[in-house]
């Protein structure tokens, strides 16, 4: 059953406060959105695991939790979850350890998926089939539950395993060093204005380019916040690396590319050239460098 109620919530609180310990991991639907909607978060604590409803429970105390002192959060490829507390609670666990990332160190290929590694360092073979379920509907089957709770059930058996291999290789300081790293507002959470380095082919334009692209993508960004859309609905990767190419400056020539028509172009070519003209704008000792 999902713990939806805050007495049972507290109870959670205690244990995690209790073993200095805890293994999250959480289900949401980030289709159609800027802003990922969460509808459960899984959490193991000693050999007991627990699914929350978020829907119905505040998790702020328990998010909150995890940035206590001494409080380690062991997760597996973590960053979207960890990602997302810190969108919505502004909080940061106060130690990571994530499983994916220890498997790299220890010799596994990476990224390891969490079966594929409870599989090959355990021996155990976790149910598949739900990745893609519907985690919003109410009530949740058996089957969706069980799924979801087997991703934080084994992670401490492979925490000890891999803590076992980094500290026989002589890696635990360089995997403790990189989650540190890791595990901070700039790595989790990309600055809107840095968005432009994911666009593929970003670093082949001239340096008024990579100026203009970084303007477009930086008020894409905020236009897809704002209307809570992915920003590839707002204008596409391949499009706003065109435009950073070819760099417009009126309407007409806008429209010379056929997908700026009709309403697309009524509804993007006010900030689309403003961005442009902001990208021409910028000094040239102040361009995004290549690196």
């Amino acid at each position: 059953s999902l713990v939806s109620d805050p007495e049972s919530l507290n109870s959670i609180i205690e244990a995690v406060r209790e073993q200095k310990r805890v293994a999250v991991d959480t289900e949401f639907h980030a289709e159609r959105v800027y802003h990922p909607r969460l509808y459960l978060v899984q959490v193991a604590v000693g050999d007991r695991a627990w699914a929350v409803d978020p829907t119905e429970v505040d998790i702020r105390p328990l998010v909150e939790v995890l940035a206590e002192p001494g409080i380690e959060t062991v997760v597996h490829a973590g960053g979207m979850d960890i990602g997302i507390f810190l969108g919505q609670f502004g909080v940061l666990p106060s130690k990571l350890f994530d499983t994916q990332i220890a498997a790299g160190f220890v010799g596994f290929a990476y990224p390891r998926s969490l079966a594929k590694l409870t599989s090959a360092v355990l021996g155990v073979e976790l149910r598949k089939g739900q990745a893609l379920s519907d985690w919003s509907q109410r009530p949740l089957s058996a089957k969706q539950l069980g799924y979801a709770l087997e991703d934080v059930r084994y992670l401490f058996a492979l925490r000890e395993a891999f803590v076992t291999e980094l500290e026989a290789r002589g890696r635990s300081a360089w995997f403790e060093k990189e989650m540190e790293e890791r595990n901070t507002v700039g790595r989790i959470q990309i600055d809107p204005a840095e968005r432009y380095r994911r666009v593929s082919g970003w670093a082949r334009l001239p340096g008024v380019g990579r100026a203009v692209l970084r303007e477009l993508a930086y008020s894409r960004e905020l236009i897809a916040a704002e209307k809570n859309r992915p920003v590839q609905q707002v204008i596409d990767d391949r499009l706003l690396l065109e435009l950073a190419r070819l760099r417009p400056k009126t309407r007409e020539r806008l429209a010379e590319n056929r997908r700026f028509k009709g309403s697309f172009l009524a509804n993007n070519a006010d900030w689309v050239l403003e961005a442009i003209e902001e990208g021409f704008a910028c000094p040239e000792d102040q361009q995004p460098a290549k690196v």
